[in-house]
């Protein structure tokens, strides 16, 4: 009996160290200033609703850099 408690508790042990361990080797560092990458795309002819009013825009390009849209 005790020594099944015992497996059951390094079973659970060992689960978790092998569950930290993937999360460390997966994880992505962020770039740093000097070799950071811009991913951008180009939309080309699209309507943009701003949200305040009920009209979509005229025909426009937008540019998404990384994360901001300009």
């Amino acid at each position: 009996m005790m020594r099944s408690r015992y497996k059951v508790i390094l079973g659970v042990v060992c689960s978790l160290t092998i569950a930290f361990a993937a999360q460390l080797a997966f994880a992505q560092n962020p770039p740093s200033n000097q070799t950071q990458q811009l991913n951008s795309i180009l939309f080309e002819n699209v309507r943009i609703f701003d949200g305040k009013s009920a009209q979509l825009s005229e025909a426009s390009n937008v540019l998404v850099v990384n994360t901001a849209f300009l």
